[in-house]
């Protein structure tokens, strides 16, 4: 696997706000539009198994459920390259073939629908996100979620193991840790 660049978590934080701030300079940000920042540096800051990933291959950035996120997502990498490959986007279905996400997010899911979707890429290499509550708690690797006006978000790094993929510490300093609830009737 590449190297990741040590990068400070200070730049780290204001490279995500340079991408989401609207050109005309007001610092009115949205949460799709801070969502695809986060996303698109969860690119950045991850590594894929090189059997996942041919030679050429593009990095495939799933969204499910929240078109403005694809959006965003979609003009916040363009034309950007993560370790030398091409970021693309694609809207995909909880139903559909997740099978070319590397990163997928999926928004508005229940606990029941999270659950689904997890079993559906559970022997690949996907980089899982959503904005469900407790979704890293239940197996996904990542859940954003806003504390007072800020954007966070919490990291399960068993899912991130079991999915094969390592994501970097210095994106790990930013993160809240959590475990996976065994407890919670499936």
């Amino acid at each position: 696997m590449p190297n990741i660049r040590y990068v400070p978590a200070p730049v780290l934080i204001a490279v995500a706000a340079v991408l989401v701030l609207p050109r005309t300079g007001t610092p009115q940000v949205g949460a799709s539009e801070l969502t695809a920042a986060f996303l698109y540096n969860f690119a950045r800051f991850t590594e894929w198994p090189a059997a996942v990933l041919p030679a050429n291959a593009p990095l495939m950035l799933c969204v499910i459920n929240d078109a403005d996120v694809a959006l965003f997502l979609g003009r916040a990498v363009h034309g950007k390259r993560v370790n030398g490959r091409r970021l693309r986007v694609r809207r995909a279905s909880a139903d559909g073939w997740l099978g070319d996400c590397q990163v997928l997010y999926a928004s508005g899911l229940d606990a029941r629908r999270s659950r689904q979707l997890l079993d559906a890429v559970r022997d690949a290499a996907v980089l899982t996100v959503s904005d469900t509550a407790g979704f890293a708690a239940i197996g996904g690797t990542a859940t954003l979620f806003m504390e007072g006006e800020r954007m966070r978000f919490a990291v399960n790094l068993d899912a991130a193991y079991r999915a094969n993929v390592r994501i970097s510490a210095q994106l790990l300093n930013l993160a809240q840790i959590v475990r996976e609830d065994h407890g919670s009737p499936h």
